[in-house]
């Protein structure tokens, strides 16, 4: 099951955009100032702690989802999944809706991934067939 697939949406194309406007911002900090420089951006957004059960919330969170799905199709380099987990979490806090990101790692062989929760529910970058190897190591 793909991210999209989780949950029906729309995104409007102003959503799309500022998806794509997330990953560059996302993309730059990055490459310029490594994780540290994300998570710092990430700290300074609000994050929001309001209940996540009902239906409006889960439209919204599924909406910024797709959105950052349909920006990274049209995104001139190829978004990893900490840029696309950085910008759903930046969108997300910054529609006042709840979202952490989440860093984990493995250890023979190792790989890390990222991924966005909402409440006790992987949003983005699920994949549900390997979620079970990563070992969170950073929340934020």
């Amino acid at each position: 099951m793909t991210d999209s697939e989780m949950v029906p949406a729309q995104s409007s194309l102003g959503q799309v955009i500022a998806a794509w406007w997330s990953l560059l911002i996302f993309d730059l900090l990055l490459h310029v100032g490594g994780l540290r420089a994300v998570m710092g951006t990430l700290r300074t957004l609000e994050r929001r702690r309001r209940l996540v059960g009902n239906e409006a919330t889960h439209a919204a969170t599924a909406s910024i989802c797709m959105a950052v799905a349909r920006a990274r199709l049209v995104y001139p380099r190829h978004a990893f999944c900490v840029q696309s987990a950085a910008a759903t979490t930046g969108l997300l806090r910054l529609a006042g809706l709840p979202g952490d990101f989440v860093i984990g790692v493995r250890r023979m062989p190792f790989a890390a991934h990222a991924w966005v929760e909402v409440g006790d529910r992987v949003v983005m970058n699920h994949e549900p067939h390997r979620m079970h190897i990563y070992h969170p190591i950073e929340r934020c």
